[in-house]
């Protein structure tokens, strides 16, 4: 990152670079996560649905929006995993678990909501 946040130096009074705040790192990484999630997820899910609209089993116009809701939830869900995961561990084996299991219990509580409202 090319931004500079400025310390004062001791005697001199000029301004060094510094490290940016940790807040705002933080709030990077999970719009970077955000973004992964949704490029993954909607990627998967353009791809089952192009198949879908191929064989005539849902029109395109519907292909595209759950594509689109399936692209936010996969970003939803990341977020919400790469969170808890932080909270827990920085790396390794249980990091990346939490974040699966994490992630995978996210989507599911959602798919069901939907199923939900479309009953009602």
């Amino acid at each position: 990152m090319s931004d500079l946040y400025p310390v004062s130096y001791v005697a001199a009074g000029t301004y060094l670079p510094a490290s940016p705040p940790t807040e705002a790192l933080a709030c990077e990484s999970l719009v970077s996560m955000a973004l992964v999630g949704a490029v993954v997820g909607g990627s998967a899910a353009a791809a089952h649905n192009a198949l879908r609209v191929k064989r005539d089993e849902i029109q395109f116009a519907e292909a595209m929006r759950r594509t689109g809701r399936t692209a936010i939830a996969s970003a939803a869900a990341t977020v919400v995993a790469g969170a808890a995961a932080n909270a827990v561990a920085k790396e390794g084996v249980l990091r990346l678990s939490l974040m699966f299991g994490v992630g995978a219990a996210v989507l599911y509580g959602m798919n069901r909501w939907v199923e939900e409202e479309a009953h009602d």
